[in-house]
């Protein structure tokens, strides 16, 4: 077990803290942050940051660890959480990283390496602006152009440095890197029905102003927080600067925080579902044990969850719904189009090999039962399935969606 890396992810406010204790109580386990902003001290209420009593005496690592003022990048984070991943495992404990930054626990666990920047952070072209500098970047490299705004000038600059000194776009730099997980991990992803998310994310900004986060924002400007420093474009803090400058009222900067943070869980449940092979667990609000229960069974018997994909051949999607089936996603092999319509693969518009990807739990359903309900659509060549690819094969999948009609 401790040879183990557990991650637990999520959107906010949907109970990733609690769960991480729970489990770090039942094995033996230390939390490693995985909150770009629960790094900075004296921003608690903001940033929902563990509490003591939460903690239940179980160690909590990168937490208080950088004052307002100071930046702190993904390599950085990447780098201590390798170094306490190794700590804690020297140990013979269990590191569990729990958070929301989705790139910044990919980046510590995965291949991921960084350009080292040549010297410290200038503006070579102060004369030149945000547009005209971010115009000479997509002509150099469009796909960094395209993920970085204009407005963040130091970005754009780097990017461009990158490729001044190697030759290479930062995206080339990235896409020649093979993303292999470094860890043994277990990922889980908790869930709530949508509109119950987002009244729990209203609620809990409700409950911060009450906890005092109208206090914690004013001292932290009479300390010199400025909009411009990198833990105040925290959702909870960048919002409340207008409001002091009397731009907004009260009411319009909380809804403005709730709005901000509803958007965010939904661009986390986005990320997440397309970047990591997470296994998803319904979160029990009212049971909360049986959360856990789910977890630890995942993390103990991890092997009894597996993939098997058919041809497509159904026009009626719930044929595929049974007990101990969890989760459904549509995918297809390159073929004439390269990016088909969703009914013109149902149609067979184009030739390309159009299958249904099921994830199921084996101690609720077997393999070969799963062969027997679907044996019109099965095709044996493609049952093994490791994402991104179909060994058995070597087929490459284009793309995988996930079937919103079933989930």
């Amino acid at each position: 077990m401790t040879d183990q890396v557990i991650v637990i992810v999520g959107p906010t406010a949907v109970g990733k803290t609690k769960l991480s204790v729970e489990l770090a109580l039942k094995l033996n386990g230390e939390i490693i942050s995985g909150d770009s902003m629960q790094i900075y001290r004296q921003m608690d209420i903001g940033t929902a940051k563990v509490t003591k009593e939460e903690m239940q005496g179980v160690p909590h690592h990168l937490i208080d660890i950088k004052n307002f003022d100071e930046d702190y990048s993904v390599k950085e984070f990447q780098q201590n959480v390798r170094d306490c991943i190794q700590t804690i495992q020297k140990r013979h404990h269990v590191p569990i990283i729990v958070g929301g930054t989705g790139l910044y626990i990919k980046a510590a666990l995965y291949d991921y390496t960084f350009q080292e920047e040549t010297e410290p952070f200038s503006d070579p072209e102060p004369n030149m602006t945000n547009e005209e500098l971010h115009h000479r970047l997509a002509q150099v490299d469009s796909l960094s152009a395209k993920k970085i705004h204009p407005n963040n000038r130091r970005r754009v600059l780097r990017a461009l440095q990158i490729f001044e000194h190697s030759g290479k776009s930062k995206s080339e730099h990235l896409s020649s890197q093979q993303h292999v997980c470094l860890y043994n991990v277990r990922f889980i992803g908790l869930t709530l029905p949508r509109s119950l998310l987002y009244e729990r994310i209203n609620q809990r900004v409700d409950l911060m102003v009450k906890q005092g986060l109208i206090e914690e924002v004013t001292h932290m400007i009479h300390l010199g927080a400025l909009p411009e420093h990198q833990s105040m474009k925290a959702i909870g803090y960048k919002e409340w600067f207008d409001y002091f400058n009397q731009n907004v009222s009260l009411i319009e900067t909380l809804e403005k925080i709730k709005q901000n943070s509803r958007r965010y869980a939904k661009r986390q449940y986005t990320w997440f579902r397309n970047q990591m092979d997470i296994h998803w667990i319904d979160v029990n609000l009212e049971d909360f044990d049986q959360t856990v229960q789910a977890a630890l069974n995942y993390v103990e018997k991890g092997e009894h969850y597996r993939y098997i994909a058919f041809n497509y051949a159904f026009q009626d999607l719930s044929y595929f719904k049974h007990p101990g089936i969890l989760d459904y996603w549509f995918g297809y092999c390159q073929g004439e189009k390269e990016n088909p319509t969703m009914f013109e693969l149902r149609t067979h518009r184009y030739h390309h090999q159009v299958l249904v990807v099921v994830y199921f739990d084996e101690t609720q359903i077997s393999l070969e039962t799963l062969k027997s309900l679907y044996q019109q659509g099965l095709d044996e060549k493609v049952c093994s399935f490791v994402k991104p690819q179909w060994h058995e094969e070597g087929k490459q999948i284009d793309k995988l969606v996930r079937i919103k009609e079933l989930v």
